[in-house]
């Protein structure tokens, strides 16, 4: 980046020097610049702004309670110091086995009889050996929902 500032300094001071040169045919007095020395000098003005200024440092003396108040004396003042990280809960790839409630399948059970399919519900109730719904164990509320489907009702 220096290296094309400089060059784009030299061109811009050819240029100076070549107006400079035209005026100098007007005057009728020739202008001699050394392009060197000028560019020299801008390389130089341009060094000494981009060097930082030299900067000291000078520790600061603590006393062995401000030293101790900076470093941690339990691993629970570790602990407590190390940011917790999240964890997001992995999105299943295989599907996942639909849970139904009894008023789901209370549902689906009445619209089927009003469709007419009251012989099917009666047939799923005597395989669990039931007389009603509410009689059947939470835990095989799936199997129930996927023989309603098997029978073409809509869960």
């Amino acid at each position: 980046m220096l290296e094309s500032t400089l060059q784009e300094i030299n061109s811009s001071l050819k240029e100076i020097v070549k107006a400079l040169g035209e005026l100098g045919k007007i005057a009728k007095e020739p202008l001699e610049i050394d392009m060197s020395a000028v560019a020299d000098e801008a390389i130089n003005a341009t060094e000494e702004k981009i060097q930082p200024p030299q900067q000291q440092f000078t520790p600061v003396p603590q006393t062995p309670a401000q030293v101790n108040a900076q470093v941690p004396q339990t691993p629970a003042q570790v602990n407590a110091q190390v940011p917790q990280t999240q964890i997001q809960p992995a999105i299943p790839t295989t599907p996942v086995a639909e849970s139904f409630t009894q008023e789901q399948l209370a549902v689906a059970m009445s619209n089927a009889v009003a469709a007419g399919k009251m012989a099917v519900i009666q047939g799923v109730l005597q395989n669990f050996g039931v007389q009603a719904l509410t009689q059947i164990n939470p835990a095989d509320y799936n199997k129930v929902a996927t023989m309603l489907k098997e029978a073409g009702v809509q869960v």
